[in-house]
């Protein structure tokens, strides 16, 4: 969270949220609902990382027609956010509410009090101070993505067509990933890739997503966006 703050001056953010594909073969068995927006069948790969780039939770293997938002609306992570087995923290008083740890996420997840995303037609001073560090800390998982992707290619098609096995090979490369971070290793710039590889986001799925809100979450951005705005400005920036 320290990290989180002093990199793009969000409090107590616990890791940013996204999606990507991994393209395979088409599965024998029901192979359609692994048919992707892009046009090729794929598995989820739903990610959740630190300020440093390292996955802290991975979820692979739902197919490709789900989505980003639809896995973690499904996933293991968010029953423990919900019952308080991650995420657990004591809460920060902000704005004279308790907020607790979130996760930042794109337009296509839902807001709530775990999980926050911009303002979808950002006005006040505050709403855009607030969009402009949720797109920098954001902007952490999807270069983790490309820096994933640009070291397993793999990753970006193969001709494996069985999901679950695929979702293995998705979770070793990620732990890799973290081996390569950690230690530092080189990552040549030849191996970047264009971020159209790693994007998931799907088409008319963000609104939905907008009029989809908990109790909490709008008080809870507003009070965040409010802190963000008295205490890093976009003139500051």
């Amino acid at each position: 969270m320290a990290d989180f703050q002093d990199l793009c001056g969000l409090p107590y953010c616990g890791g940013a949220i996204d999606g990507t594909f991994m393209e395979i073969e088409k599965p024998v068995a029901h192979g359609d609902v692994y048919w992707c927006y892009k046009k090729y069948p794929a598995i989820m790969i739903l990610g959740t990382v630190d300020a440093r780039g390292i996955f802290i939770n991975v979820n692979c293997g739902r197919p490709g027609s789900v989505g980003d938002a639809a896995t973690f609306a499904a996933s293991a992570l968010r029953q423990k956010i919900v019952d308080k087995v991650w995420l657990v923290s004591d809460p920060l008083p902000i704005g004279g509410m308790a907020i607790q740890q979130y996760l930042v996420a794109d337009s296509a997840f839902a807001l709530n009090t775990f999980t926050m995303k911009c303002f979808s037609t950002p006005v006040a001073p505050q709403q855009q101070s607030f969009n402009y560090r949720l797109i920098r800390t954001r902007r952490v998982v999807e270069q983790a993505f490309g820096r994933l992707k640009g070291r397993f290619r793999i990753l970006v098609h193969s001709s494996i067509r069985n999901p679950r096995f695929a979702a293995d090979v998705a979770v070793v490369a990620c732990s890799l990933h973290n081996l390569c971070e950690r230690w530092s290793c080189p990552f040549e710039q030849q191996w970047t890739i264009d971020p159209a590889q790693y994007a998931a986001h799907h088409p008319g799925q963000d609104e939905h997503a907008n009029a989809e809100r908990e109790a909490g979450g709008d008080g809870v951005r507003n009070a965040i966006a409010a802190y963000t705005h008295a205490n890093f400005p976009l003139h500051q920036a």
